[in-house]
């Protein structure tokens, strides 16, 4: 069948978790994948081994309508399907059969007789990857552990000299100077392990594995501050930027390769223990799939740039392989257990209101009220409604909600 066969007269049936099955009309869109990749360099080679693992899931940004005098009930029910968390099967015409969950969706009734809706939709794995009985934090805590150890050992593997103290106390400072600010009420507790960390740079060339140990408290404090996965990931990426910067002798990449590495190992830990309304939506989750994905990526190409030659023997660096398997295996598990929470998770819904209204009738309709007004706050940041709007909302302005 050709290409125009397909879209003419392919067919496009969505079948949600309930069994409930809906073919409206639709249109072609665009899909996206990512691979699960690692780079490992050995010493005496030149170069790198990038080994690329089984795709991550894809992707798929669906626009479809329904029509006719009993579109508005058909939309209801598509809608009310929708809820149930069982994965969807989607047969389309370009992509063929595909399982997953739908990320958000957004309803558009501008047109009269006619709603259109998009999804966000993930294609998902059948199995939960890995299965086994140990919870989910436990797990990527342990990993965690790992590559911080692997990490120190990957910081051994040069001798210091009295010029990298001033460099790694410069970084250090830098870097407690930025986190402090997630620190809340731990501020205290925090700049108490900052100063330790400080301090023990003096003992780098007497102490160096303890040196790096106290370098290293810097992030694993963060783990526990109550600030949202988001604004961590935010941290985290100005940490390795200012690791990165303080990379111009071949011992500064040695401290970049442990301490970077250990930043995302941190940065791994707080994605599996969010705080309140973190994850709100699917949404929410995959923002920081793609986040973790985009840092660790980054920092393989630095690891890649920072190689060289075997000949050059003087600066020759290469990345520990240990430290990079025992990393990659950690950011892989974390991103496939948020994916497998992010199912779990609410839909993103998205509609525009019909008429002029306000918050209270809007808030009580899409979340419900209670006695504190804690939902009319929360519905109100969600909305970002403020100034004028606290008092009307217009008619046609989109309103986001979770189910």
């Amino acid at each position: 069948m050709s290409w125009k066969d397909k879209i003419e007269n392919g067919i496009f049936k969505i079948t949600t978790g309930d069994g409930k099955t809906f073919r409206p009309l639709w249109k072609p869109g665009e899909s996206s994948i990512e691979f699960n990749t690692s780079a490992y360099s050995f010493i005496n080679l030149e170069g790198t081994l990038v080994d690329r693992k089984k795709p991550q899931s894809s992707k798929y940004p669906l626009v479809f309508w329904f029509q006719g005098e009993d579109h508005l009930d058909e939309v209801k029910t598509f809608l009310n399907a929708s809820k149930d968390s069982r994965a969807w099967e989607i047969e389309h015409p370009i992509y063929g059969i595909i399982n997953g969950q739908p990320i958000s969706i957004k309803r558009n009734d501008v047109n009269y007789n006619i709603t259109e809706i998009s999804v966000e939709f993930w294609e998902s794995i059948s199995v939960d990857y890995p299965d086994d009985d140990i919870s989910v934090s436990d797990r990527i805590q342990a990993k965690s552990v790992l590559v911080r150890s692997e990490a120190v050992k990957t910081y051994l593997g040069f001798q210091p000299a009295t010029s990298d103290i001033a460099t790694t106390k410069r970084t250090t400072v830098q870097i407690a100077a930025d986190l402090i600010k997630l620190a809340g009420d731990k501020k205290v507790d925090y700049e108490n392990t900052a100063n330790t960390a400080v301090k023990s740079v003096d003992k780098l060339i007497s102490s160096q594995e303890a040196t790096i140990r106290e370098q290293q408290g810097i992030f694993t404090s963060f783990v526990g501050f109550d600030a949202s996965v988001k604004r961590k990931v935010n941290f985290i990426k100005n940490s390795i930027q200012t690791l990165f910067e303080n990379t111009e002798k071949r011992s500064d990449k040695f401290l970049y390769e442990s301490q970077a590495a250990t930043a995302i190992s941190c940065l791994c830990e707080a994605a599996v223990n969010p705080v309140a309304l973190d994850y709100i939506s699917r949404a929410d989750i995959d923002e920081v799939v793609n986040a973790i994905i985009e840092v660790h990526g980054n920092y393989l190409q630095t690891l890649d740039a920072a190689q060289v030659s075997r000949y050059d023997i003087e600066n020759t660096w290469n990345p520990d392989v240990n430290l990079q398997l025992s990393l990659n295996d950690l950011v892989v598990d974390t991103i496939g257990s948020l994916q497998t929470l992010a199912f779990e998770a609410k839909q993103e819904r998205i509609v525009y209101t019909e008429k002029a209204t306000n918050l209270i009738i809007l808030t009580h309709r899409y979340l419900g009220l209670d006695i504190n007004d804690e939902n009319l706050e929360r519905f109100r940041k969600i909305n970002n409604i403020k100034n004028e709007e606290l008092f009307s909302v217009k008619k046609g302005r989109q309103i986001k909600y979770f189910a």
